[in-house]
């Protein structure tokens, strides 16, 4: 499957462990060798968290479970240890 960033910055991100919205995607990390994506970055909780870099939160590509039509679940047992 091929997906443009485009259409992936719009879409909500849900993490199935329980059930909550995280955001919507405002950047990835690449791996600028491989060219993999590393992680999906959301903005942090506030307007604070839109602004300032260290309270995104970063989402392992590990974790993503599936990538949908509306939504991307992701399975994150624990949320802070995504934090940066």
């Amino acid at each position: 499957m091929i997906c443009m960033f485009s259409s992936l910055k719009n879409k909500e991100v849900i993490n199935v462990c329980d059930g909550s919205a995280l955001g919507c995607i405002c950047d990835l990390e690449v791996n600028h060798v491989t060219g993999q994506v590393v992680r999906l970055v959301l903005p942090g909780e506030g307007i604070a968290g839109m602004l300032s870099a260290k309270k995104r939160l970063t989402i392992p590509w590990d974790c993503v479970e599936r990538i949908g039509d509306d939504v991307i679940l992701v399975r994150i047992a624990s949320l802070p240890d995504c934090r940066k």
